[in-house]
Order: structure tokens, then C-alpha cells, then sequence
């Protein structure tokens, strides 16, 4: 028996005071949604402000090969690099590349380990606006201000003081990571050393 006369002939199996009752009970009727508007396709504007390459976009920077980025209040943004420079790179709001860089430390066992080159691989950065995530180092304490994690296996975080003073150019990459919480420690102590040369 096919679908069709199954399904014919289960309706005529039904006594006809129930198939009233069903077609009673059941009443269709048309819904009003809620008013939608569908956006033009000349709402929205794409501009591509920074690229890695000449003419892709209206700023270059050559360090740009961005896996994760966050937005700093002051509108210029950070951006993790890992598999260029393993640079995390800073813009203005307007796409401008800024001439502070930060070379993130890696791990050689770790990148040795996944067959990547030595030196750092950040794969996501975070800007932490809250008193959480406090750092403790030579009697000083401060809330991480930027958390970079690693695609070879660990977490670095700077707190605001010291990022201040590497902007300022008191303070050299080694030094700054010198001054950074590692987690786990074991993980950057590559980095730990030449922070201390």
C-alpha cells in the first residue's frame, strides 16, 4: 500500500463525528510578525584599514598576520601575531600602524614540540578593564592590563605600570617580559633567562 492510499484511507477510517470535531477544534488563521526591515546593501560600508601586504587595505604593516585582537579604551587596538614575527602590534582606531611592538616570548621545547621556528606564537589577546587578574612581582602588585595566551602552551600578562614604561621606551622587550606573569613558568623559561641578560 503506498503513503497516499494509506493515508486516504486513514481518514475514511474515522467515524464522521470525530473528523467533525477534529476540523472543529482546528482553526488556521494568519499571524501579524513583528515589523521587519531588511538593511540595503549600501548600509554598511567594508573598509580594510591595515593589511600585510602593499594595496590591500589603506595602512601597511608587514608584522600583520592577526589571531586575536582587543580594543584598548583610548580606541587603538592590539593585535596578536603568531606566525610572522610573533609581534603583538598596536593601531589607532583609524587603522595607522603605531611604532610600538611587543616581541611575545615563546617557548622552544613548546614550538619544537608542535614543529614550529622558535620565538613566540600569540594566538589571542585580551584587555582587561577590571582589578581581577592581579600580578605580584618585587613587592608590587597591579591587575594584568593585557593577557596574551600561546600557541605553545602558556599565558603571559603585563600589568598597565609596566606597559607604560616599555611605551615610554624605559624599558626594553626583555625587560618588560621580565616584569610580566608567566603561566606556566616552566613554559617561558627560555624567555625567563634572556629577560634576565
Amino acid at each position: 500500500m503506498s503513503f497516499s492510499s494509506w493515508l486516504r484511507s486513514s481518514n475514511h477510517s474515522a467515524t464522521p463525528a470525530r473528523r467533525r470535531n477534529q476540523r472543529a477544534g482546528f482553526r488556521p488563521r494568519p499571524e501579524a510578525l513583528e515589523e521587519r526591515v531588511l538593511l540595503s546593501a549600501s548600509a554598511y560600508l567594508q573598509t580594510n584599514l591595515v593589511g600585510y601586504k602593499q594595496g590591500i587595505a589603506q595602512s601597511t604593516d608587514s608584522n600583520l598576520n592577526g589571531w586575536g585582537m582587543a580594543s584598548l579604551p583610548n580606541g587603538t587596538f592590539v593585535v596578536a601575531n603568531a606566525f610572522t614575527t610573533g609581534k603583538a602590534t598596536f593601531y589607532t582606531a583609524s587603522g595607522h600602524v603605531l611604532p610600538q611592538t611587543i616581541t611575545v616570548p615563546g617557548s622552544a621545547t613548546g614550538s619544537a614540540a608542535l614543529g614550529l621556528g622558535s620565538g613566540g606564537h600569540p594566538t589571542g589577546v585580551v584587555y582587561n578593564p577590571t582589578s581581577n587578574f592581579v600580578i605580584s612581582e618585587n613587592g608590587k602588585s597591579a591587575p594584568a592590563l593585557l593577557i596574551f595566551d600561546s600557541i605553545d602552551g602558556g599565558m603571559i600578562a603585563a600589568t598597565s605600570a609596566t606597559l607604560q614604561q616599555w611605551k615610554a621606551g624605559k624599558m626594553s622587550d626583555a625587560a618588560l617580559w621580565h616584569q610580566c606573569f608567566f603561566d606556566p613558568p616552566e613554559t617561558f623559561s627560555e624567555a625567563g633567562s634572556a629577560a634576565s641578560q
